[in-house]
């Protein structure tokens, strides 16, 4: 039996072991494994690349080591290998693609039907190993790993990409490689900003990629809008400002991206790991609660502020955060929560008012740009109560966007509140809750300069009374739609802690 049809049979063999939940090891992912017959890989002529993966069994039982490949054109196949206890391995391109029993790979994954290959390793058992790819250039030996992937966003749909070469620059090449992860067709647009600031002057690059197919983008067909095998959409430009570029790639499926650079000596880098100890603002959550109630959401700021909604019985509870702090791993915030929709007028009695701010303290535990949990205490009656929180990371502020993006008019999907922008930041509107009918006007301004997130302090012209309020604009993305930027959550506090408005809004764009 060939190794290709081999691999439909264990596709559903593999798949059945997965769902099922028997106790397999972590996936490892190598995004990047040249094929055999590749082994040029953009560079120059009479120097040859290969690829090989070495593999460490940390366990004190023999291994069955599960291979998975997904070739350029999304042609899957797959292998086995058999490794000893303690025992490291390492398979070079025609090993993986032809087998090696010498080395316990009888049947390997077959050539590649189109480019190079992604793998997934993983055991059949509970034994624990580590996968690494590298790249080997002949005749000097010279290595390079291929494990780093560009950093990312809402479940692998945002990437940024912090250096990618001019097509200007000859001598050191820059190539983006997009891995699509999912059987379905992926949308995908690339934009850059050079090193002025400056946006590129064509615009977006834009390019359909099929389901587990995978393509390399060279930096001049990026700038031209013409590439080599696959059709693009725009284009970015020529470079026209000194320096490289950085990229941002948005997709509506999960997928990979890696920055890699090679040279007219045939040496290929890596680029696409971030800096290991750079940590962007915590960010915009999605938030419920173990009980079972969801649909809430939580904004920690880059100035150390917290604003957000959470579902609590049968309010909701806008949040307004006076103190907040994180660690690599931990956040913490306190404030007061105010019952959603309330504005209150000054009491000169100063009795208890439903509504008007209890106090909260929120501490939990997060992975960054995926997970958080954690316990959030609520005042009620003098008495905290303790609910069990968990979250999920969304793409949401760190989409880059300005003050001019702003423009449009801006309605909440549920109550009476809505916004005009124009390119300033200059809004005009009205908010009516309660007793309260205020008209609006002030203008944004950006929290911080590379986040879309924005504030107002302004005196609101309100009947009965004026009020001072402070309204805070997160820009967020439509679901499915990364990028569109034409939703939005916003929050109303007023200055004198009485009340406070959470609301979801839709931009109709502007003609």
């Amino acid at each position: 039996m060939t190794n290709r049809r081999l691999a439909k049979v264990m596709i559903a063999a593999s798949g059945l072991l997965v769902s099922s939940g028997t106790a397999l090891a972590q996936h490892h992912l190598l995004p990047l494994f040249l094929s055999a017959s590749n082994t040029t890989q953009h560079s120059a002529s009479g120097v040859r690349q290969e690829s090989f993966v070495r593999i460490i069994n940390h366990s004190d039982e023999e291994a069955l080591v599960a291979i998975e490949g997904y070739d350029d054109a999304g042609e899957y196949s797959f292998a086995e290998l058999l490794l000893g206890a303690k025992k490291t391995i390492h398979l070079n391109s025609e090993d993986v693609e032809n087998g090696n029993p010498d080395k316990n790979l009888s049947i390997g994954l077959g050539p590649s039907t189109k480019g190079n290959w992604r793998l997934h390793l993983f055991t059949r058992g509970k034994q624990h190993i580590e996968p690494t790819a590298y790249i080997r250039t002949r005749p000097d030996g010279f290595l390079t790993s291929m494990s780093a992937v560009a950093p990312f966003s809402n479940r692998g749909k945002r990437h940024g990409v912090s250096i990618f070469n001019p097509a200007s620059n000859v001598n050191q090449r820059s190539w983006l490689r997009l891995v699509n992860m999912t059987p379905d067709d992926a949308e995908i647009t690339i934009s850059g900003v050079d090193d002025a600031g400056v946006p590129a002057p064509g615009g977006e690059v834009r390019l359909s990629l099929l389901g587990h197919e995978a393509v390399a983008l060279t930096s001049e067909a990026l700038e031209s809008g013409v590439g080599e095998d696959i059709e693009l959409t725009g284009n970015l430009g020529e470079k026209l400002a000194l320096g490289k570029w950085q990229l941002e790639v948005v997709s509506d499926q999960t997928i990979i991206v890696m920055s890699l650079l090679d040279t007219p000596t045939g040496h290929l880098s890596n680029l696409s790991a971030p800096k290991a100890d750079y940590r962007s603002p915590v960010g915009l959550w999605e938030v419920g609660f173990e009980d079972g109630l969801t649909g809430g959401y939580l904004i920690f700021t880059p100035d150390k502020r917290l604003h957000g909604w959470a579902p609590e019985t049968d309010l909701v509870r806008v949040l307004d955060g006076e103190w907040v702090d994180w660690s690599y791993d931990e956040l913490a915030g306190s404030g007061l929560a105010y019952a959603s929709g309330t504005l209150v007028a000054d009491d000169i009695e100063l009795r208890p008012i439903d509504g008007a701010g209890q106090a909260f303290g929120l501490r939990a535990e997060y992975r960054p740009d995926d997970w958080m949990r954690g316990p959030i205490f609520i005042d009620h009656d003098g008495e905290p109560h303790v609910r069990e929180l968990f979250g999920s990371a969304l793409n949401g502020f760190d989409r880059g966007a300005d003050i001019p993006s702003l423009a449009g008019t801006w309605t909440a999907d549920e109550g009476d509140f809505s916004l005009s922008v124009n390119s300033e930041g200059e809004f005009s509107g009205s908010l009516r809750v309660g007793d309260f009918d205020c008209e609006l006007s002030d203008v944004l301004t950006d929290v911080h300069p590379a986040h879309t997130l924005f504030r107002s302090a302004m005196e609101a012209n309100c009947l009965p009374a004026d009020k001072n309020l402070e309204m805070t604009l997160a820009i967020i993305d439509r679901p499915n739609a990364p990028g569109l930027g034409d939703r939005a959550l916003v929050f109303v506090v007023s200055s004198d802690k009485r009340g406070a408005v959470g609301a979801a809004l839709t931009r109709q764009l502007s003609p």
